[in-house]
């Protein structure tokens, strides 16, 4: 406290108890200024998880301010992110800090650097190696702190900060579900093309491979509706054999899935010769491009589109 604002207490002729109650009131709005911050406490710190063949998320609710993430989907690596009410954080770099519990305050901190922060409800996200760090620190029983400033530009810092308290078996339950995923989600296979040499038209290693992704996929998903199989070639030869070609091509690749298991009646076979190029003819480049098969999976109601004979 400066000496201006104890002679302004001398004045107001305060006795030693209310000087005592102002200058710990002080030191509380001093506090405040130089810091604000959410975290659960002993009461409502709890994480929950989710789990499904798709996904798997493990989070923990912070009081006022929103969630903690850590999440994985199907065919992708992991990642931790923070999922807010409103916009917090101002734009730039933040600080990830580890600290102990909060029944040992005078733990050690570990700075594990500054990480990126976006002015958005989802400020930041962290990849992979980072989120297994702060997996393992909180098995430890240690706690996670991120700071930054916040958005509306004032001098004081802003924190989250999350403990381990009742980490344990919910993080076992998300273990599960990792070790559950299928290998691959919804966008890896929605759309898959195969290229096809020449007038080649079986099916090779790496293609098959690429079916049975799809295959997988659909045989854990029911909301998928429709298999379009478009077939296409380039446009050497004569138009009328390259349109029988591009049928054998797709007729080929539906039959494949249909020995793998999936529904004929959502299988649409379609072939198109030449019609449909997507580069230019002129150069082998572009006519390798053009020799191919797509797979095209939809979901919800099923397309009236007939397909082209």
């Amino acid at each position: 406290m400066t000496r201006q604002q104890l002679k302004i207490m001398r004045r107001l002729d305060l006795g030693l108890p209310a000087l005592c109650l102002l200058m710990f009131l002080c030191f509380l709005l001093v506090g405040r200024a130089e810091a604000m911050r959410y975290e659960a406490g002993f009461d409502k710190a709890n994480w929950e998880s989710e789990s499904s063949i798709f996904e798997c998320r493990m989070s923990q609710m912070v009081p006022d301010y929103g969630q903690v993430v850590f999440y994985r989907r199907a065919g992708e690596k992991q990642q931790f992110f923070l999922d807010t009410k409103t916009i917090f954080f101002k734009r730039g770099r933040g600080a990830l800090q580890i600290t102990g519990p909060v029944w040992k305050p005078r733990s050690p901190v570990q700075n594990l650097g500054y990480i990126d922060v976006v002015e958005s409800k989802r400020p930041v996200t962290l990849g992979p190696k980072l989120s297994e760090r702060i997996m393992s620190e909180l098995g430890k029983g240690q706690q996670v702190v991120i700071t930054r400033k916040p958005w509306y530009g004032a001098n004081e810092s802003l924190s989250v900060a999350f403990n381990s308290l009742n980490y344990r078996p919910v993080y076992d339950n998300y273990l599960s579900c990792v070790a559950g995923l299928l290998p691959v989600n919804f966008d890896q296979v929605e759309r898959t093309t195969l290229h096809f040499g020449g007038s080649k038209e079986t099916l090779s290693k790496q293609q098959r491979a690429s079916l049975d992704r799809i295959v997988i996929y659909a045989k854990a998903d029911n909301e998928v509706t429709t298999y379009y199989v478009d077939g296409h070639t380039d446009s050497r030869g004569i138009m009328a054999e390259n349109l029988e070609l591009s049928k054998k091509r797709a007729e080929q690749v539906a039959d494949y899935l249909l020995r793998a298991g999936l529904d004929k009646n959502k299988i649409q076979v379609r072939w198109h010769g030449e019609r449909y190029p997507v580069a230019s003819n002129r150069s082998p480049k572009g006519r390798a491009a053009n020799r191919r098969v797509t797979v095209r999976l939809e979901k919800g109601e099923p397309s009236m589109d007939v397909a082209s004979r």
